[in-house]
């Protein structure tokens, strides 16, 4: 388990018009320090501090009437755009020598890094 942070900050905001909108989460927290447990072998890990964006662009198809009207289908649909972890930023962490160990490796912590995707909804 990753140690929680002392500071942290979570920001959100959106907006809406006409049927399309954004909405934009972001989350910061800052470095933490783990001491060793003093057995062999062991040694102090540093947390580096993590930045994560993520953004929703989304359009409400019920809500363009023309396109409904020739789409009937599109009547309580929605399609968004989703992007994770827009800047790619991962936790690096690393012991006193500066080396990151095996098991905190990015990879490892967070295989999924950057994502994007596309999504549709329909309500019936």
């Amino acid at each position: 388990a990753l140690p929680i942070s002392r500071h942290a900050i979570t920001l959100e905001g959106g907006g809406f018009y006409k049927g399309m909108g954004l909405r934009l989460n972001g989350t910061w927290s800052s470095p933490v320090h783990v001491d060793g447990s003093g057995a062999p072998g062991s040694s102090a890990l540093r947390f580096g501090s993590v930045l994560n964006i993520d953004a929703r662009l989304f359009v409400d198809l019920g809500q363009k009437k023309s396109l409904v009207r020739k789409v009937p289908f599109f009547k309580g649909a929605r399609i968004s755009l989703r992007l994770d972890n827009i800047l790619d930023s991962r936790q690096r962490v690393t012991d006193d020598a500066g080396v990151v160990p095996i098991a905190y490796q990015a990879d490892i912590v967070d295989p999924k890094g950057r994502s994007v995707g596309l999504d549709f909804r329909k309500m019936f």
